[in-house]
């Protein structure tokens, strides 16, 4: 049953990821996934998707990212 139902979903999915809804869904399916791992480096990386993802600034991550690092 997984087998087909996941690839409709995966192409559902896909095809919405301009909504906001969708954008949610997926961070939330993000944070469900960092919750069982016990490393930090996914922690910090969800965080800065979910600043980008729900609150796009107009510039691209790896930018945002060198203005970062130049604040600390």
């Amino acid at each position: 049953m997984w087998s087909i139902l996941l690839p409709l979903a995966k192409k559902v999915i896909i095809k919405q990821l301009a909504k906001p809804t969708v954008k949610k869904l997926v961070i939330e399916l993000l944070e469900a996934v960092v919750r069982t791992t016990e490393t930090d480096l996914d922690d910090m990386m969800l965080k800065r998707l979910k600043k980008s993802i729900l609150a796009p600034t107009g510039k691209p991550l790896s930018k945002q990212l060198l203005g970062e690092q130049k604040e600390l």
